[in-house]
């Protein structure tokens, strides 16, 4: 069916922001002035073939401290035996990409502590709440990600949940003291599921200790790594990405020589989403008061370290901007004001908030992407209004790629140059 038609409200909010965007020719050609990469290689300098880094991906990576062996080459057999005698424990969260993720670690700490292969289908009975939405996550997923060092995917066919399988709910802060199933399990996760919610019994959290490493366990960016052992872009994923106009330079680790810029304005932004008025859920205010302001600064941020002849670039190569949003007004400004921009093609549409259609794949396609650039690039402008979409990719992208920096834009973007500054190295 059509998409309802766009209310009167959000169809004046475009026509203003498309107002704050526009320049003049002089101003324009700054802007490009800004753009040119002059001293680093250009994108074509290097291999375009993704093929070449995905021996990169899993555990051990250069953010994470040292696993414990078991983790990397006795639990992968442990989790496929598992599997196949149809022990396993359903992720079932149907939330949007960012809390999913959010979760996701937590899910696989809480499969240890039951012993349970992980899986992230969930048969959805009547009366759950997922059941009223068309594009759950768990059946997508797979499409998009593979394990890294285990099979995350798969469905009921292949392990139906036995008449006796018990649902795990989250109903307080910290997950009580667990231990190992002989049953199949769905865990019923939430906003709370954080991984100290399972780290923080005592007992819990020796045995997590013990299975992982105590190094590892204990690292600051637990969730970063843990996603990491856990994720891998499965052909799908690795063919969208081959196929992105203006797509960056791929360098060790699998990052990307990119600073990718994430605008969230907010659910009313999102696609056919008309229940929401202006004044709500109004995110990325910095860039709603002047997007041209921080189009400049995200332009900036491509800079070299330094300028001038001892300039610093980014492994010696050309940083490419990338622009990430929920409002394609967002999207046509960066494509108005630079010459080359990676912009993933697509309207982004929302799992839960757009007009309860079940998503085409090209808007899966769209939103799989957007994360997964975030997740890669070397730099990231985001908001201090956050979102746990752009957290979650800046988590996975410093567990690979600990020269990584994020700069952080406040409710205003002042005058100060250096907020713009990529940070030097060490």
């Amino acid at each position: 069916s059509p998409p309802p038609p766009v209310p009167p409200w959000l169809s004046a909010t475009g026509q203003f922001l498309d107002a704050r965007c526009a320049i003049s020719p002089a101003a324009l050609g700054e802007l490009h002035a800004l753009e040119r990469c002059a001293g680093g290689r250009a994108d074509g300098a290097f291999p375009a073939n993704t093929s070449d880094v995905t021996a990169t991906w899993g555990l051990p990576a250069r953010g994470c401290p040292a696993p414990s062996l078991e983790l990397l080459s006795a639990y992968p057999r442990q989790h496929a035996l598992l599997r196949a005698q149809g022990r396993v424990m359903q992720y079932c969260y149907h939330a949007p990409l960012g809390n999913y993720m959010e979760a996701l670690p937590t899910a696989f700490l809480l499969s240890l502590l039951l012993d349970l292969a992980l899986v992230v289908h969930c048969d959805v009975r009547k009366g759950d709440h997922m059941a009223q939405f068309k594009t759950r996550m768990g059946d997508i997923f797979p499409r998009y990600f593979a394990g890294s060092h285990i099979d995350l995917g798969g469905s009921s066919a292949f392990y139906p949940l036995a008449a006796n399988a018990t649902d795990l709910r989250q109903d307080s802060e910290m997950f009580g003291e667990l231990a190992p199933s002989l049953t199949a399990v769905r865990a019923l996760l939430n906003i709370r599921a954080q991984t100290g919610s399972a780290l923080g019994n005592p007992a819990n959290r020796r045995r997590l200790r013990e299975a992982l490493g105590a190094k590892f366990a204990d690292g600051p960016n637990l969730d970063g790594c843990l996603l990491r052992y856990l994720l891998a872009p499965a052909p799908r994923l690795v063919s969208i990405f081959e196929r992105l106009s203006n797509r960056p330079a791929e360098g060790a680790g699998g990052s990307l020589s990119a600073v990718a810029m994430h605008v969230r304005l907010g659910d009313r932004f999102l696609g056919t989403r008309t229940d929401r008025r202006p004044d709500e859920d109004s995110r990325s205010v910095a860039y709603q008061r002047d997007p041209l302001r921080v189009m400049r600064c995200l332009l900036r941020s491509l800079q070299p370290v330094g300028g001038g002849a001892g300039a610093v670039w980014d492994r010696g190569v050309c940083l490419r901007a990338v622009v990430i949003s929920d409002s394609g007004w967002v999207e046509k400004c960066a494509q108005r004001l630079m010459k080359k921009v990676a912009i993933t093609p697509g309207v982004a549409l929302h799992p839960h908030k757009s007009a309860g259609r079940k998503l085409a794949d090209v808007a899966l396609d769209k939103l799989m992407l957007d994360w997964w650039l975030l997740a890669r690039s070397r730099g990231l402008l985001t908001f201090v209004d956050g979102s746990s979409f752009s957290r979650m990719a800046a988590r996975f992208r410093d567990a690979g790629d600990p020269g990584g920096w994020r700069l952080q834009i406040g409710r205003e973007l002042g005058d100060d140059p250096n907020v713009c500054a990529q940070p030097r190295p060490g």
